[in-house]
Order: structure tokens, then sequence, then C-alpha cells
């Protein structure tokens, strides 16, 4: 991994950056058997892995999550959901979970059962297909998607966006986080990845299961859910 005192590469080191990722790409293509990842964390990605002990946990207000209706096709935006009165599951634009995440922090992933794994075969597979536009378009096939206590939600801008009141990731903080990071890296390399980066915001879609907290125990939710990257005994 490569960290920075800082948040912004210069030209120079992004241009180094590149050259090394692209040469990781070659050898990992010429040799299967090689697994190499790399990341350029900055000062505020450090800072999101730490919160202090003294301090009182932030409520996230709310969220909003756009409906995927029209990247699926759909003529209307219910279409693209099921509802009742104590769920909802649709498809959301990945990047207004990314949004969300950023601008929230670690408030947003307070109830997972753990933050990020700096190292996965899961995560990197997320990251690989949400990179390229021909399978980002498809990442809401390919993932497990992302589950969400809430207070409760509504409808905005004609039912196209649910707004989400004291959200909780309760499991999917590696796909959110992961998907933020694949963004951060689009847009530090957007001269070469403009087009990338507008598929990424148009077509990427997450699976959301929207779930009002009085109505499940979320500890069960957690336990069952959180089966993607391997479960150790202190999670």
């Amino acid at each position: 991994q490569l960290i920075t005192l800082g948040d912004s590469l210069t030209p120079v080191a992004r241009t180094a950056h590149q050259s090394l990722k692209k040469r990781i790409q070659e050898l990992t293509v010429s040799k299967p058997a090689l697994a190499v990842i790399t990341s350029h964390l900055g000062i505020t990605d450090l800072a999101e892995f730490f919160e202090s002990p003294g301090t009182t946990p932030q409520r996230v207000e709310a969220i909003r999550l756009r409906l995927g209706y029209d990247t699926l096709k759909f003529k209307k935006p219910e279409e693209a959901e099921i509802r009742s009165g104590t769920f909802v599951t649709f498809y959301a634009k990945a990047t207004d979970l990314v949004a969300a995440a950023r601008r929230e922090g670690p408030a947003l992933f307070d109830a997972n059962v753990r933050y990020e794994l700096a190292s996965s075969n899961i995560n990197e597979e997320i990251r690989r297909t949400a990179s390229h536009p021909k399978t980002m378009k498809l990442f809401h096939l390919y993932n497990n998607g992302v589950t969400i206590t809430a207070t409760g939600w509504g409808y905005r801008d004609n039912q196209r966006t649910v707004e989400v009141r004291e959200p909780a990731v309760i499991n999917g903080c590696q796909t959110v986080r992961t998907l933020a990071n694949v963004k951060k890296q689009l847009e530090e390399d957007a001269e070469n990845s403009e087009y990338v980066l507008k598929a990424f915001d148009e077509t990427c879609l997450v699976l959301v299961r929207l779930i009002k907290k009085d109505v499940v125990d979320p500890e069960e939710i957690v336990r069952a859910a959180n089966t993607q990257n391997a479960m150790e005994p202190r999670n």
C-alpha cells in the first residue's frame, strides 16, 4: 500500500502511481497465481479508521438514495423496488452510497460488526467488477448488496429518491468502502477515466435492503448476513 501525508498526489506521483498499477496488472496477467493489491491512502482515509474513545458517537440524521429504475430500463420508480410497511428492497445508485459514506464517515457503519478489511480477495473482486464499464453495469447481480436499518423513510423527487432517517449499515460496509475507493481512484485519474467515472455514476447499482429498526434484532441480522468475508472470533 502507498500511504501519503496528504489527500492528493502531485502530477509526478500520480504518473508514478499509474505506472505502478499498470506494471502490477501486467504481472497478474502473466502470473495468475500472483495476488497483488495496490491502493492510495491519504490522511483523510487514515483518519476514518480511528475515532477517539472519549467522543460521543455521531448520529446520522438522514441519507438519500436514488432508485435505479432508469438504469434498469423500468418506466416507473416503484418497479425497481419491493415495498411493505416494515422493509423496502430496491436497487440504488452506487454513487449515492459512496456520497453518504464520504459525508457521514464511520458513523454510518457504527452498527456494523467491523469497519473495513485492509486486504480481502472478496473486496478485490468488488473493486475489479466496479472499475470497468462492461462489468459495473452488472454489479448489482454479482454483489450481495447492503442491509440498512433505519427509524423510517420517505420518498422525495416524485418517488425517485428514498430518504432514509437515522440509517445504520449493518451489512455491506466492505461493499460501500470498496466502491468509495473505486470512485476515488477514478476521480484521481479523471484525465484518463472520465468516461469510466461517468459510467460508474450512471450505471453502477447496489441492492439495498432497508429494514425498520423496531421490527428486527439488528444483532441477529448481522450474524446471519455477514458471511461474504470470513468472520473471526474477535468480530
